[in-house]
């Protein structure tokens, strides 16, 4: 979800808080060099890089355990760390690569991941239309990702006081809600919401023109902020004491984290829409590629889809998935293809840009200054 390395907790660090090292998956400090199968994966070690949780022992289970397969995880806490670690290890270091769908066309850019065979994907057929259709991923006429888990930023609401939620990001500025929403100190999710309820396509790269209309959007909405967090926990906590009653963009973890506390939470996408996020499996350059399509197989299954969704919290991209998880979850996907249809995909800002009417990420990050101080 988060589209740049951050110190805040995002939903990957929260997952690495509560992920315990499983039988079987050892998390290591480098990847072990892959050697040829030809064809035979009995035995083997795939080293797998990326977020901690998309390696999930209980979902590689069926892969792992009748093939004596030994699963060797190096842990990123960022994208960009992610990517960083994939550069510096060289040809051969890592099998897959986990990572955001922002990240993917860099990745291409720098020769370090290679074109997927969807000849070799046993899951391929089953994957939702909307991912299959994404621009990013794709390069001379080759596709390079394999899209397993998505979701996206709602509004979060307390119905106890806001009974039917909001029809519109721009209710979030209305009188009544003065010192009523809790907002998170995180400038592309903040700016993105901005960007959507003033009118701008953010499916691809906006210009600087269009974040500063953003950030004149946006500051009447955090002149009505209760409170201004770190943290995705935090805000589920300031609205678990009702504290504050909506958030501006959230992670739908918190509302379980909220009924925990014994605040009921709901959420809704107000009607401009909201983005979303993807993330992928990757190739890296070099990989043991019998180690590669197998854990991605598996993962990509709909029994390891079943899995990943309960333990993660988190939607998938097999559709085939859908009747295997509890009826609670299985609601979620109702109106899903209509959802997707309208939700953009942004891009990870770029560093630099030869465009100078391009936004770059340090603009994002001053504009967000420029927000929290006004």
């Amino acid at each position: 979800m988060d589209r740049q390395g951050s110190s805040q907790i995002t939903r990957r660090d929260f997952l690495k808080m509560t992920t315990l090292a499983g039988i079987g998956v050892a998390a290591t400090a480098c990847g072990i060099s892959p050697k040829s199968t030809g064809g035979n994966i009995k035995g083997i070690t795939i080293n797998y890089l990326g977020w901690e949780g998309y390696d999930y022992e209980k979902a590689l289970v069926p892969l792992t355990e009748p093939n004596k397969i030994v699963v060797s995880s190096t842990y990123g806490g960022s994208n960009d760390e992610i990517f960083s670690k994939l550069k510096a290890g060289g040809s051969g270091q890592y099998d897959v690569v986990s990572i955001y769908h922002g990240t993917v066309d860099s990745m291409i850019e720098n020769n370090l991941i290679q074109p997927v065979d969807t000849d070799r994907l046993t899951n391929w057929g089953d994957i939702m239309d909307a991912f299959k259709n994404q621009p990013w991923g794709t390069s001379g006429g080759k596709r390079y990702n394999v899209p397993f888990t998505h979701g996206n930023t709602p509004n979060a609401y307390n119905p106890k006081f806001v009974p039917n939620g909001i029809e519109s990001w721009n209710d979030l500025k209305k009188p009544e809600f003065k010192d009523k929403i809790v907002i998170l100190d995180e400038a592309l999710q903040e700016l993105d919401i901005a960007l959507i309820a003033s009118g701008t396509d953010v499916s691809r790269l906006v210009t600087k023109d269009e974040l500063n209309k953003a950030m004149e959007w946006y500051l009447p909405l955090k002149a009505n902020a209760r409170a201004l967090v770190p943290s995705y926990g935090e805000m589920a906590d300031v609205m678990a004491r009702e504290e504050a009653w909506l958030s501006s963009g959230t992670w739908v973890a918190i509302i379980g984290w909220a009924k925990e506390k014994g605040t009921v939470l709901e959420w809704k996408v107000p009607s401009e829409g909201t983005y979303g996020w993807c993330d992928n499996y990757v190739i890296p350059v070099g990989a043991n590629l019998d180690a590669a399509y197998a854990f991605i197989n598996q993962m990509t299954s709909p029994e390891g889809q079943k899995e990943l969704a309960i333990y993660l919290n988190q939607w998938m991209t097999n559709k085939k998935v859908i009747p295997l998880l509890p009826p609670e979850m299985q609601a979620d996907y109702k109106d899903m293809d209509a959802m997707l249809a309208k939700t953009p995909f942004p891009p990870s800002p770029p560093q630099s840009s030869d465009d100078p009417n391009i936004a770059t990420y340090q603009d994002y990050v001053a504009t967000w200054e420029k927000i929290k101080v006004s």
